[in-house]
């Protein structure tokens, strides 16, 4: 079982028992909650934001920590797509996965590097095979 702890406020499951560490961000505390929830039950280590603005100087000041950019694309102050751009500035071959309740275009996919589109509502089982897909890459 992973251990959790507290960094600026938010819960985060340890990535010592994990081989895969994902950034997870949307502003919907709910959902933020539930992917460090069920994530570490797939084996995938979790660090949740539902501030945008906060993900981002976490990945600018620990980006080797992740493996993997999961966020929404709709979000208040910074959206998904900004901050996609944001982080493949600092890491360029960053695997993404939007996260969104709106069809996306495979012209966003190409524009931004975008490696993945799931739809909201989704099922855990389709995230975890999803980020487990492609950083067997």
């Amino acid at each position: 079982m992973s251990e959790s702890t507290k960094q600026n406020g938010i819960e985060t499951s340890s990535s010592v028992d994990f081989l895969h560490h994902v950034l997870f961000v949307d502003d919907d505390k709910m959902i933020v909650e539930i992917m460090k929830s069920l994530l570490p039950m797939q084996e995938i280590g979790v660090t949740g934001y539902d501030d945008p603005n906060d993900a981002l100087k976490e990945f600018a000041s620990n980006h080797s920590a992740y493996d993997l950019l999961m966020v929404d694309k709709s979000m208040p102050s910074l959206s998904g797509l900004e901050l996609i751009q944001a982080c493949k500035e600092i890491v360029p071959d960053l695997p993404v996965i939007l996260f969104t309740g709106h069809q996306e275009s495979s012209s966003d996919m190409l524009q931004y590097g975008i490696s993945e589109i799931l739809q909201k509502p989704v099922k855990s089982e389709v995230v975890s095979g999803c980020i487990k897909r492609l950083l067997a890459n």
